[in-house]
């Protein structure tokens, strides 16, 4: 395991992201210390490695009692918090719904799950209208040339990023 995780650190961030990706979709136990150790080390990879443990039971349960314990660093709290809401387990994402429940809607309902509203179809006029009026978004990003260059131009993002992950990010 510990030569894994040492050659796995020398590869590229496009290659460990990869090695990674294949470690969650394994769901086997054993991959749960190499994805650990990326988890607790400073890197690229670590959003990466929360999402693949929350694909195998063990790193799932583990994420769950680190959140619990607040033993999560700042910047992969939001990560762990979807990862955990999307497990495949529905008591580990009770126990991520109780323990970080989703912000309301506007109408003061509770959102439905980030599976859930992945599953759901859009509008893309109203999500223009959200984009530009409604939301802060065009603020920081560009869309087709639209909105300010701060953060990251989003015209191809839904060629970057699943509906999933889309999500999470908005969200989170």
């Amino acid at each position: 395991g510990q030569r894994f995780v040492q050659a796995l650190k020398k590869s590229d961030g496009d290659t460990q992201s990869r090695i990674i990706r294949v470690l969650g979709h394994t769901a086997n136990n054993r991959a749960v210390p190499i994805l650990t150790a990326v988890f607790e080390s400073p890197s690229a990879a670590q959003d990466e490695a929360v999402r693949s443990l929350a694909k195998i039971r063990a790193g799932a349960e583990m994420l769950l009692a680190r959140a619990k314990d607040q033993n999560i660093s700042r910047s992969l709290k939001p990560t762990v918090v979807a990862s955990l809401h999307q497990a495949p387990w529905q008591d580990i994402r009770e126990s991520s719904a109780t323990l970080f429940p989703l912000a309301a809607a506007k109408n003061d309902k509770p959102l439905p799950s980030i599976l859930d509203l992945a599953n759901l179809s859009g509008d893309a006029q109203r999500g223009r209208q959200v984009f530009a009026e409604a939301g802060t978004c065009i603020k920081c990003h560009q869309v087709l040339k639209q909105g300010k260059r701060v953060g990251p131009d989003l015209s191809e993002i839904g060629k970057k990023l699943s509906r999933l992950a889309m999500f999470e990010s908005i969200l989170y």
